[in-house]
């Protein structure tokens, strides 16, 4: 059934995942519905409780990622991370 899928006796020089990300499709987005007065009222009045660390520096990810054939996948990753 998956014989030969990832031990094909030769090296590996593509990443599978890095590969489907030529043909994913954008990462969703929350529904407009989600963004109410009193939700935004709330996110900017209590900053503190929904600070949001990430390891991934979203400019350099840009950067590295400007020539990507998949731009609509690119943008939605970036989009999600800041």
């Amino acid at each position: 059934y998956m014989r030969g899928f990832w031990w094909t006796g030769r090296d590996v020089t593509v990443s599978p995942t890095a590969v489907a990300t030529e043909f994913d499709p954008p990462l969703p987005l929350p529904a407009d519905t989600e963004f109410t007065p009193t939700v935004m009222r709330t996110l900017v009045k209590h900053r503190s409780l929904f600070k949001i660390i990430t390891p991934i520096n979203a400019d350099a990810l840009e950067w590295l990622l400007e020539e990507h054939p998949n731009q609509v996948f690119v943008r939605s990753v970036l989009c999600v991370l800041r």
